[in-house]
């Protein structure tokens, strides 16, 4: 997803130093101009897709769909430009939802559980002597780890 965003970024910059129009007045009038910043939005789905199925967001399960759907549309011509606005328009309205729920949401739900990280980070002896540990204070949670191991 970054280099995504990168690849968006950078066509992005390169529509502004090479046009002397807004990126999105640019991109409005010139469909093809969608490969160029395209990649951003296609990072910006990968976020919508992760948010969605993650935290059950209903708002980015939609943006999943509206986004591609609506630069694929201007890009290819298929959807007229009343179909367009209603379709920015929605997705102005879905990112706003997701915004506000996102400003609302404890800071502990979104980082999540690092735990995974510190234990891929650990050499093997270290994983060991963690799991044993890990048995012998709780052997549930040693049961459901071993598992997962597997």
């Amino acid at each position: 997803m970054q280099a995504l965003w990168l690849a968006g970024l950078a066509g992005s910059a390169g529509i502004a130093i090479t046009t002397h129009e807004a990126v999105p007045v640019y991109v409005a009038h010139h469909p093809s101009a969608v490969w160029a910043v395209g990649p951003l939005f296609a990072a910006f789905t990968g976020v919508a897709f992760k948010e969605g199925m993650c935290y059950g967001k209903p708002e980015c399960a939609a943006l999943f769909f509206v986004v591609p759907l609506s630069l694929l549309g201007h890009l290819s011509g298929l959807v007229h430009e009343g179909g367009e606005k209603a379709l920015v328009t929605l997705w102005c309205a879905l990112v706003l939802v997701f915004a506000s729920r996102k400003y609302t949401q404890a800071v502990k739900d979104d980082i999540g559980d690092k735990s995974v990280f510190i234990f891929a980070d650990m050499s093997e002896p270290e994983r060991d002597a963690w799991l044993e540990r890990t048995r012998e204070e709780d052997p549930r949670r040693y049961a459901r780890l071993a598992s997962q191991e597997r």
